[in-house]
């Protein structure tokens, strides 16, 4: 999926989604993360493409609030006081994030 620009309230409030798969989207042009994942309390697992990347210019606050149960790739766990878009990386060596690579 191409030219997505935004992702505001995409999936807010997903009570009872584990894991998501978004492999095969393209977030070259995805800038708007408002709140994109917030509340989903039970989402443990989002997969993308290993060679995913924020947009230049991406922002929004909220991204992954109250995700709780959020691991990344590399097994960071969700914190309260790191919740905004920047999160939407894939977890690695060098690089905290709340994504796994496919």
């Amino acid at each position: 999926m191409r030219g997505l620009a935004s992702a505001r309230y995409l999936f807010n409030g997903c009570s009872g989604l584990t894991s998501l798969d978004l492999s095969g989207l393209d977030p070259s042009a995805l800038k708007d993360w408002f709140y994109t994942f917030a509340n989903c309390a039970s989402l443990v697992t989002i997969l993308v493409d290993s060679t995913w990347a924020l947009a230049s210019g991406a922002s929004g606050m909220g991204t992954f609030y109250n995700c709780r149960s959020i691991v990344g790739g590399n097994g960071t766990t969700y914190s309260s006081s790191a919740y905004g878009y920047v999160r939407a990386v894939i977890d690695r060596a060098g690089q905290v994030g709340y994504l796994t690579a496919t």
